[in-house]
């Protein structure tokens, strides 16, 4: 899903491109995505060949269920985790649909230079998981991951200093955003160590949905703000780039504060 981002965004640049003026420009998109539906509908094959996994017989009553799904915060390290995720992922959020906008209506980018930078900062991710995992390994996750959310905080100034002459800040933004492989791997490792092995599932299941269902709120939460402001006339986008930045960098002692206790794995 990242290499296939480059060249669907020059297919669909000069397909776009080519077009009559009497013909919708949407209809360039058509091919893309219908080809996206057929491999993501091939993608599931290689699932068939997953051994099945007997699941553990528990009470299916609603109240087990809740009961179950919030166990996890009874668990030393466990909650000032969850807060620490549920505020990175509320920084992602103010800042996607501004972003969003701004490559488009400010910088004027195209679809190819915009999925470039996509797939970039994923192929860079993909370059370096291995060595970041060796270096949580060696170092602990909290160094790996103090350092790398700096650096990923850096891209939010790279878009608050792009202009449509200066465009390709946005690439240095791009570069700054592969670091946060650091980060994925190491909240991954620290949950690992602060989750008993049979409360491992339930943790994770609980980190991921609250700081998912964070990141839902506030990027509909910026959106609104986005519209509400624009009627003012007042320059939101970049002031919510500054304060993704203070935001992330925000969260580095707050990731400090939640593992001071905790052992990497």
């Amino acid at each position: 899903s990242s290499v296939e981002r480059i060249p669907a965004g020059l297919y669909t640049y000069f397909a776009v491109e080519s077009l009559q003026p009497e013909i919708p420009r949407w209809t360039a998109y058509l091919s893309p995505t219908y080809w996206g539906v057929l491999f993501f509908l091939l993608s599931t094959f290689p699932l068939l060949r997953i051994p099945e996994i007997a699941l553990a017989q528990t009470a299916s009553g609603f109240r087990q269920r809740c009961r179950q799904l919030i166990r996890p915060l009874g668990i030393p390290g466990f909650f000032p985790m969850l807060l620490f995720g549920c505020w990175l992922q509320a920084a992602n959020g103010f800042t996607q649909s501004p972003q969003h906008q701004f490559q488009i209506y400010t910088l004027g980018l195209s679809m190819f230079v915009s999925l470039g930078r996509d797939g970039m900062t994923r192929v860079g991710q993909w370059a370096l998981g291995t060595t970041t995992g060796r270096l949580i390994d060696r170092l602990g996750a909290r160094k790996v991951v103090a350092v790398s959310l700096l650096i990923v905080s850096a891209g939010s100034l790279c878009y608050g200093n792009a202009e449509p002459e200066t465009w390709w800040w946005i690439y240095l933004a791009a570069a700054a955003w592969i670091f946060w492989i650091g980060v994925n791997i190491g909240i991954s490792d620290t949950l690992l160590a602060v989750a008993p092995v049979e409360e491992r599932t339930s943790c994770f299941a609980l980190y991921f949905t609250a700081s998912t269902l964070s990141l839902a709120l506030t990027t509909l939460l910026g959106g609104y703000l986005l519209d509400l402001f624009r009627q003012a006339e007042f320059p939101y986008e970049r002031c919510s780039f500054l304060a993704g930045w203070a935001m992330r960098v925000a969260a580095v002692p707050l990731f400090l504060w939640a593992t001071w206790k905790i052992k990497s794995r």
